[in-house]
């Protein structure tokens, strides 16, 4: 008879710990909400910079030519543009310049792009500190080296030429028509965005 009850107890005691279990929510960790960053939008921070560089190997004949007519202080622009460049990859710090950055977005073989390319190295004077970042997808590696030699990107220190190594074109890119400019302020905060074709005089409003 005792050990019945004992037997009754437990079964009790069991059930009973049992429907507190099913009672009581179980205690979970909530993640902290962090809301997904609009880099398309205006003020918005720039998204991670990584450009696998091309880097168009200009011979020593070429490079003395091109000395000519440069001044002291664009040959020593030169020489630091062309340490960069050399870099298998170009981030956000190397174009480090409390100036604006300007970001184009392109395909070699756009018509488009190649107007607005011809255009920007016949300015090119203009850009005093900013730089420019041509960025085009990593599928056209292969066309970058007649666009460069073709414009002759290379010869000018404010320009670095490469492909897209960190998804930021998937980040910022508008779908609308290449090329795509988007210009970052010193503190990398996007100020404007353009697409297609972009008169000079809109663009040297922000070139510094």
């Amino acid at each position: 008879m005792l050990r019945t009850l004992l037997v009754l107890l437990c079964v009790a005691i069991a059930a009973n710990a049992l429907a507190q279990a099913k009672t009581t929510p179980a205690k979970t960790t909530k993640k902290p909400f962090v809301p997904e960053i609009e880099y398309q939008q205006r003020g918005a921070p720039m998204p991670d910079l990584k450009l696998l560089s091309y880097h168009y190997p200009i011979s020593k004949e070429e490079k003395n030519v091109a000395n000519i007519n440069r001044s002291r202080q664009e040959r020593r622009l030169m020489k630091k543009r062309n340490k960069i460049a050399s870099q298998q990859y170009i981030t956000a710090e190397d174009l480090d310049n409390s100036a604006n950055l300007f970001v184009m977005i392109f395909n070699p073989n756009c018509g488009h792009c190649e107007d607005e390319t011809e255009m920007l190295v016949k300015n090119i004077s203009f850009f005093k500190r900013s730089k420019l970042v041509m960025m085009a997808s990593p599928v056209q590696w292969p066309n970058l080296h007649d666009f460069v030699k073709s414009f002759h990107v290379a010869d000018y220190s404010p320009i670095f030429i490469g492909i897209d190594s960190a998804n930021f074109i998937g980040k910022v890119f508008l779908y609308q028509s290449l090329p795509q400019i988007n210009i970052y302020s010193a503190d990398r905060k996007l100020v404007k965005a353009f697409t297609g074709d972009v008169p000079m005089d809109t663009l040297v409003r922000y070139i510094q």
